[in-house]
């Protein structure tokens, strides 16, 4: 029997000079694809502002960044929010954090500007 293969532990830590409201980070977004078997050429990539909430239980991206990468819908899901509810569009992408780390394959959805 073989043993699973160790996966490296790999973090990125933002320090700021005292109490913050909010935790912003820059962070890379493309249309999702596999790293261990990548297009050519890659898909377009936008670097933008992350916003951190820690109480979130889905991942959100706005109109403008679903347009910049030219994403396709995958799906929809339920969003609530200070207006009620909404049946938002889902998508999939690859998420690079600034430690040059990457999630691929993230379900994202869609929300209103922020």
């Amino acid at each position: 029997m073989t043993s699973p293969r160790r996966q490296d532990f790999h973090a990125f830590t933002v320090r700021f000079g005292g109490v913050v409201s909010r935790i912003v980070t820059e962070v890379a977004l493309s249309d999702a694809f596999d790293p261990a078997d990548p297009p050519d050429p890659l898909p377009k990539t936008i670097a933008t502002t992350g916003l951190w909430d820690t109480g979130a239980s889905r991942t959100v991206v706005t109109p403008n960044t679903v347009r910049a990468l030219g994403l396709t819908p995958v799906g929809q899901a339920p969003v609530n929010h200070a207006g009620g509810r909404s049946i938002m569009p889902t998508y999939m992408v690859n998420l690079l954090l600034p430690n040059r780390v990457g999630a691929a394959g993230v379900l994202v959805t869609e929300c209103s500007e922020l």
